[in-house]
């Protein structure tokens, strides 16, 4: 019974969209309606309403993850078998939740917060974080959720090698279960496209700088600086 009331829990917690309420109610500013994807998550948040407000939301998606679970291994253990359904709440609530009509967000940020709460018996957060790293800035996987779906999937095969304990094991299978169909979900996004680049980091931060604050993209930025250091130095 009480695995039922932590995944319960978990998945109330997963429901609760803190991009979508942090960016209306704090700011005025509804990215659900205003973003290309429509999608309530942190990194909308981080391109429509600013770096700061999006940090904030991102710890806030992170934590809800990783609070009832955490909790939840300290207070229940790992050993049962329905500890698995606890891992995935969380995830289930932020990918469906039932607070936002079933409309809710990609489920990147609350899986690391997840994967955090159980990483005193497993390094898959480590592991995830490395390949996401990898097909964004190295081996670059487009679009968007072909790259998010090829980790997953990988990082799901790793699991089955390197995790033991079975509540864990199954609890990052059904992870993956609602970030692919999450994924799958997501409209169309372009033609797929593979390139070795390693600079391809830094330039996906280039990218996300630009479209977030466009007056980089016309240089107005460092003309203005450069007119700036050109007065005082007079």
């Amino acid at each position: 019974m009480k695995y039922f009331v932590w995944t319960l829990l978990g998945y109330l917690c997963g429901s609760l969209m803190f991009s979508s309420l942090v960016s209306k109610y704090l700011c005025n500013i509804d990215i659900g309606t205003i973003s290309d994807d429509k999608n309530p998550g942190a990194g909308n948040v981080f391109k429509y309403v600013g770096t700061g407000w999006g940090i904030l939301c991102l710890v806030l998606d992170i934590g809800k993850g990783f609070l009832p679970v955490w909790m939840a291994a300290r207070m229940a253990g790992v050993e049962s078998i329905l500890f698995a359904l606890v891992i995935a709440a969380p995830v289930a609530g932020h990918a469906f939740p039932v607070f936002h009509k079933w409309k809710g967000g990609k489920a990147i940020a609350v899986t690391f917060g997840v994967l955090l709460g159980i990483s005193s018996y497993s390094d898959a957060v480590w592991l995830l974080a490395c390949l996401l790293i990898l097909f964004t800035g190295i081996l670059v996987v487009r679009p968007h959720h072909v790259r998010v779906i090829l980790s997953f999937l990988l990082f799901a095969v790793w699991c089955g090698f390197h995790i033991r304990i079975p509540s864990i094991l199954y609890g990052c299978y059904l992870v993956t279960l609602f970030v692919i169909v999450k994924h799958l979900l997501a409209p169309n996004q372009g033609k797929w496209e593979v390139r070795f680049y390693p600079a391809g980091l830094l330039r996906s931060i280039k990218e996300h700088c630009v479209s977030t604050y466009p007056d980089l993209r016309h240089g107005k930025w460092r003309g203005e600086h450069d007119k700036r250091e050109k007065e005082r130095s007079e």
